[in-house]
Parts: structure tokens; sequence; C-alpha cells
């Protein structure tokens, strides 16, 4: 009979199944990977070969009973886990199958994607090189642009500076040109006022407080010492007139420029020219208007508060200028007094004493004076005084207006 082996020995060689069928396990365990299979093949031939050892075990040893029945429990165990392993073995096989159809599922429409993910990134990638040239280009322009930018920069200081210089120029030349202007203004205004009439401006020309105006009607009348003494008014009015015919000669006037409102506008000679009372009596000589004005400037110093005009009247060749004076105190009446055509309103027998009449009487009598000496067919066309002037359509109107201020 064959030598048997301690029963320590067989427990331990059956324990040693055990510790191998754990360690299968668990490299089944830790290595997923390997083929499921050949992982039970190889299983199975552990189980025969246990089983197979146990056999020549219960031929070779004589075992009491009370091992036999702890090997057959051992057995029983291990044919259990067998049942277990192979249990296992079918699930584990069972998702593994499933695994790989998901992921096989999972597998083709990753790749799809990744297909497409590919297609789109060649598309973007042909976008970024375009676009990365474009760029280039611009970054290129971008330069040249910045360089031309820092040189226009530049030139554009230098255009401020002059500019800057210019327009100080150009503030000192307006202002030159605006005070050039306005002395040119001035003397348009000083030299026309002298001939070009009429243009609401005759005003100007009565000059009561001029100091060789006052002194001269000092020297001639001693001032009007009673103001209610009418008589006395007349009188030193009289005077006045018999001065200015007496002491200013008759002188036609010669021509005179008329400018024109712009500089580099064409002026014209006028055989007109005014002057002033002043001016009048440094020359002492003057012609109707200038002798007219300086009666009307000396009778106006001597009653200030009384009005006196001047009045002119037209026909087609000519015109004509003398003085008139209406009173409130004398209603409706008028005193003509024409120096340079040596006519006053007066009584008509000698001594010819100055008086008023009727307006529409001596107007008339004045314009008929007038008809005799050239002038038919005049009438009177406009008036001023010191703070008023006047035209009209003809001789009836400034009646019609004379007789509504009397």
């Amino acid at each position: 009979m064959a030598s048997m082996i301690s029963r320590s020995g067989l427990i331990a060689l059956i324990l040693s199944g055990l510790i191998l069928l754990q360690g299968l396990y668990a490299y089944q365990t830790s290595m997923g990977n390997l083929n499921l299979r050949e992982e039970n093949e190889m299983l199975r031939v552990q189980v025969l070969s246990l089983n197979a050892t146990l056999s020549s075990l219960q031929e070779n040893y004589t075992l009491s009973e009370q091992e036999r029945e702890a090997l057959q429990l051992l057995l029983e165990d291990l044919n259990n886990s067998l049942a277990r392993w192979r249990e296992k073995y079918l699930q584990l096989s069972l998702n593994y199958t499933l695994l790989n159809e998901t992921l096989g599922a999972e597998i083709s429409n990753l790749t799809s994607s990744l297909n497409a993910l590919q297609g789109r990134f060649n598309e973007l990638y042909e976008n970024y090189t375009l676009l990365n040239l474009k760029y280039l280009t611009l970054s290129e322009n971008y330069t040249l642009l910045r360089e031309e930018l820092e040189e226009f920069n530049t030139t554009y200081v230098h255009l401020a500076e002059e500019y800057q210089g210019l327009s100080e120029q150009l503030e000192r030349v307006v202002e030159e040109y605006e005070q050039y202007r306005s002395d040119y203004q001035a003397l348009v205004e000083a030299v026309n006022l002298h001939s070009d009439h009429p243009r609401e401006e005759e005003s100007l020309f009565i000059t009561p407080d001029d100091s060789s105006v006052t002194s001269l009607v000092m020297s001639i009348t001693g001032g009007w010492e009673d103001p209610s003494d009418w008589g006395e008014f007349w009188t030193d009015v009289k005077s006045l007139y018999d001065w200015v015919t007496e002491n200013i000669s008759y002188r036609y006037d010669g021509y005179y420029p008329i400018l024109p409102s712009s500089p580099n506008g064409t002026y014209y000679n006028y055989n007109e020219m005014w002057q002033f009372p002043n001016e009048t009596l440094t020359l002492e000589m003057g012609d109707c208007e200038d002798m007219a004005i300086l009666l009307a400037t000396l009778i106006q110093s001597y009653a200030a508060d009384v009005p006196v005009y001047c009045i002119t009247i037209f026909n087609d060749n000519s015109g004509h200028m003398a003085v008139f004076i209406s009173v409130p105190v004398q209603q409706d009446k008028i005193c003509i007094l024409d120096p340079a055509g040596r006519y006053y309103t007066n009584t008509g027998y000698y001594p010819y004493e100055i008086t008023q009449r009727d307006i529409a009487t001596e107007v008339e009598n004045w314009l008929d004076y007038w008809a005799g000496h050239g002038m038919a067919g005049a009438y009177v066309g406009w008036v001023f005084s010191i703070d008023d002037w006047r035209d009209f359509e003809d001789t009836s109107a400034f009646e019609a207006w004379l007789y509504s201020i009397t």
C-alpha cells in the first residue's frame, strides 16, 4: 500500500486548493481585460485537478469517518464555490457582451462625431489660415497707416501753429478792416451829407448851438429880452434876415463828389453842395439853401421854442429853398423869409415891414414871385426843421398839413 501522508498535510493540501481558487478569483477580478472563456477554462481545469487529487487521496489514505465528513463538506463548499464562480462568469460574460455592444455603438457614434469634427476642424483651419493672411495684411496696413498718422499729426501741429499765426493776423486785418470800413462810412456820411438830398437827415444842418452862430445872434439882436413880446421877435427876425442878405454873397455851387457806399465803387460829381452854417459864415458866400439854412439856424438860436422850417420848391428845371415861420399866437398865418430871392412876407407898402399872412395866400404869393423869376409851375416838395422832416405830393398837401398844426 502506498505510503500515507499525515492528516495535517492533507488539510494543508486542501487549504492550498482553496487558496488557489481564491487567488484565481482575485486574478480574474484584477485582470478584467482577459478573455472570460479562457479564465473559466482555467478554473475548470483547476477544479478537475482538485477532484482528481481528492479521489486519489480517498483511494490511498484511510480516513476516519469524521475526517471524511470534513472533506466531504469541504468538497461541497468547493463545488458551491465553483457554481457561484460559473454564475458570476455567465453574468460577467453577459455584461461583457452588453458592454461590447454599447461601446461598439458609442465608438461608432464617436467615430462619426470625430470624423465630422475633423472635417469642421479642417474647414476652420482653412478659414484660420485665410484670416491669418488677412490679419497679416491688415497688420502691415495698420503699420503703414500708423506711420502716416504720425506724419499727419506732425504736419497738423505745424499747420495748427501756422493757422494760429494766420488767425491772429486775420483778426488784426479784420479789426483794421472794420475800423477802415467804419472810418470810410463816416467819411461817406460826412461827404455825401453835403450833396445827396433829400435823405431825411437835412435837420443835421440846423446847428443853433454852434458858437459862431450864438455869438453872431447876440451881436445882431442882443437876444430876445421879453419872450412874450412878439413885436420884438419879428423885429429881430427881420434884422437876422437883413444881416444874411447883406453879408452873404450868392454863389453857385461847383461840382462836389458823391462817394459810393463801398470803397471800390464809382463816385461821381454833382453840381449841388450844402454848407453848414459855420462854413457859410466862414466863406461869406453860398447859394439859396446855404443862406436859408444859415437864416433858419440863426432864428432857431434866437428863439429855441419857435418852430423854424426850411421849405423847398421844385419845377421841372430847378429847385429853390427858403425859410418859413408859423407861430401859434397867430393861427393859420405864415411868414416866408427868402434871403437868396430877396423876398420876405411884408405889409406890401413902404417901409415894407415884416408880417404874416394866411397860409394859402402867402404860399401862392411866394410861388407867383418865383414864377416871375423862371420857376413857373413850382410846388412845395419837402420841409425840415431841427427836429422834423416831411415830404409832400404837391403844394395843397403842404398847406393842409400846415393848417393842421397852426
